[in-house]
């Protein structure tokens, strides 16, 4: 799972600003960045996810890929490579090896469909909010809505 300082920097080059405040989320391996100017961004490492969320998550997002280098034998990470920094290609040595790892990036109103579909809480959003903002954004039939609302309800008691 990528860490807090791994996730902040992708959030950082995401929105070309180092000033972010970070805010807590309800899940491990997914974490919420503020900036007053860019909005916020929730960096989700795909290995916190379920397949069902993944599925949702494609037909609205692109996903990035970030890599991190290990020993052979190890689950260690040494080096962990932003997806931008992994476009200009990663150095490792003979004894190391590079797995990619998928990072969900979600702007400004995207973080309903984390909560929606996946129960990570941003902050202090509330169900209403996500509700809403799916409405206005990606809601194109009544079915769309009554859909995620079955899903919400299913995730948060």
């Amino acid at each position: 799972m990528i860490n807090y300082r791994q996730a902040r920097l992708i959030a950082a080059q995401e929105t070309a600003h180092k000033e972010l405040s970070g805010m807590k989320t309800n899940r491990k391996g997914a974490y919420y960045f503020f900036h007053m100017e860019m909005g916020g961004r929730l960096v989700i490492d795909d290995r916190c996810l379920t397949e069902k969320c993944r599925s949702v998550f494609k037909e609205h997002l692109e996903p990035r890929i970030a890599c991190e280098v290990k020993e052979k034998d190890s689950t260690e990470v040494i080096q962990f490579c932003t997806p931008k920094k992994r476009k200009h290609g990663v150095m490792i040595r003979t004894k190391q090896r590079v797995e990619n790892v998928t990072i969900w990036v979600l702007e400004h109103d995207e973080w309903c469909l984390a909560l929606i579909y996946a129960g990570i809480r941003p902050g202090t959003f509330s169900n209403r909010e996500a509700i809403t903002r799916f409405d206005d954004l990606y809601a194109k039939s009544a079915h769309d809505s009554i859909t995620a609302r079955a899903a919400l309800n299913a995730i948060t008691p």
